[in-house]
């Protein structure tokens, strides 16, 4: 099997996302939630005491 073109990849790949463009991705959306979790940990947690002060 020949190897596929940059040009030949990149519309493979653009046709793969279309067909799943309306599908939510829970994978992801979890992810990005544990991101923004574990950046904003600190404030979170100072937020927090000074509450229960």
């Amino acid at each position: 099997m020949p190897p596929l073109s940059e040009q030949e990849m990149n519309a493979h790949l653009a046709e793969e996302s279309r067909k799943y463009r309306n599908e939510f991705n829970t994978n992801l959306a979890l992810t990005e939630i544990y991101k923004y979790a574990k950046r904003y940990r600190n404030q979170r947690e100072i937020y927090i005491k000074k509450k229960n002060v």
